[in-house]
């Protein structure tokens, strides 16, 4: 039995340990943002920190996730309660479009369906780049809107998939009710990678 493989799977550094540390810590960030979501106003703040304390962890400069996150969430505040408030506003005027659409005698109405099912996605891959935006550069709400836009444009490969992973484990959340505690912080944390990715050279060309 090979002891040393072992010991290093299990040991301080090993996959093992590395694997339950980030499980921790994407349980703990699922529910910080859960509880700091709750007055629904402050999704906006509570989004923005969690990005902001996943895309440090993913970069390797994470320091303590309570604190880190607690600084992210009063950062900007008045500013990404607004984004918050734009972004489901927009998201739930989309899905009533279709809704009602879909109830109108009126066979113009069923057409439009399509254009609203593809603006619904145009809209969840903003909501793919706003909070990791707002986290990561400094501008104002406009700006931040339209930098998520452009890149919806520009990289809509990677914006796919980061959309397909965030429908994938919300509905797992939907089959599972009790993967909210995992889930919630798995998608940024997952899309963290392409995210910055995404973010290098303008990160770069700000500095």
């Amino acid at each position: 039995m090979n002891f040393e493989g072992i010991g290093r799977f299990f040991g301080e550094e090993g996959t093992f340990t590395v694997l339950m540390t980030r499980l921790f810590d994407t349980c703990l960030l699922s529910i910080l943002w859960l509880v700091t979501s709750l007055p629904i106003f402050t999704i906006g703040p509570a989004t923005q920190a969690l990005y902001c304390t996943v895309l440090k962890i993913r970069e390797g400069r994470e320091g303590y996730i309570i604190r880190d996150y607690l600084k992210a969430f009063r950062s900007g505040f008045l500013q990404s309660t607004a984004l918050g408030m734009i972004m489901m506003g927009s998201g739930l005027f989309l899905l009533l479009d279709i809704y009602w659409a879909g109830l109108a005698e009126d066979p113009f109405f069923h057409l439009l369906i399509p254009v609203f099912i593809l603006l619904l996605f145009v809209w969840g891959g903003i909501l793919m780049y706003v909070f990791a935006i707002q986290a990561m550069f400094v501008g104002t709400l406009r700006e931040t809107l339209l930098k998520a836009a452009g890149l919806v444009l520009t990289h809509k490969g990677k914006t796919l998939l980061m959309l397909a992973t965030a429908l994938a484990l919300s509905g797992m959340i939907f089959l599972a009710p009790i993967l909210l505690i995992v889930n919630t912080a798995l998608i940024p944390m997952i899309n963290a990678g392409i995210l910055l990715q995404i973010f290098r050279p303008y990160v770069h060309r700000e500095e």
